[in-house]
C-alpha cells in the first residue's frame, strides 16, 4: 500500500499555477489550477486504512517530530540548538548539523581528542537547565572540597585551590 498525504494551511507559501502533469503509473494528466484547500488528502489505498504515527523510543514524541527518535528524551533538550537531542548528540555543547563521529566511538569529531581512533567515551553531559540539576553534586560525591552552585548562569565550585577541583 502507498499513501500520500498533502495538506496546505492558508498561510503556507504554496502557489499553484495552471499546469498539466502526469499522475502515478500512466494515468491521464490532471490539471492543477489552484492550491488545494486545507483538507485535501490523496490516499492511494483502501479508504479505511489508518496511518499510526511511530514513536520508536516510546518517549511520547512521534519520530517525525523527535530530535532523538531512537533514545527516549521526552524533554527534547537540545543545548546547542543543532536539532540533535542532548542524549544522542555526539557533541551536545557544539552545534553541528551533520554531527559526525568518524571513529564510531560515540564522541563527535568536533569534541573527540582522537577523532580517527576509536576508544573515547563521553562519561557525562548535563546542560544544567534547572537548579535541581545540581542536586547531589555535593563534594562528598565528587571528591573535591567546597560546594557546587549556579552563579551568573555558570556552574561553579566554591573551592579556590585548583588542587581541590574535581
Amino acid at each position: 500500500m502507498r499513501a500520500v498525504v498533502f495538506a496546505c494551511l492558508t498561510a503556507c507559501g504554496f502557489h499553484a499555477t495552471s499546469k498539466t502533469s502526469p499522475v502515478d503509473s500512466g494515468d491521464a494528466p490532471v490539471s492543477v489550477d489552484a492550491a488545494p484547500d486545507a483538507a485535501s488528502v490523496v490516499v492511494d489505498g483502501p479508504p479505511d486504512a489508518m496511518v499510526t504515527p511511530i514513536d520508536t523510543d516510546g518517549d511520547g514524541i512521534v519520530d517525525a517530530l523527535d530530535n532523538c527518535p531512537t533514545v527516549a528524551n521526552a524533554n527534547q533538550r537540545d543545548w546547542d540548538g543543532d536539532h540533535h537531542g542532548d542524549v544522542c548528540d555526539h557533541c551536545p555543547h557544539l552545534p553541528s548539523a551533520a554531527d559526525p563521529d568518524s571513529d564510531g566511538d560515540g564522541v563527535g569529531d568536533a569534541c573527540d581528542p582522537r577523532p580517527s581512533l576509536a576508544g573515547d567515551t563521553r562519561v557525562l553531559w548535563d546542560g544544567f537547565y534547572d537548579a535541581a540539576d545540581i542536586t547531589g553534586w555535593a563534594d562528598g560525591n565528587t571528591g573535591g572540597t567546597g560546594t557546587w552552585a549556579v552563579t551568573g548562569g555558570k556552574l561553579v565550585q566554591s573551592a579556590t585551590n585548583p588542587n581541590q577541583f574535581t
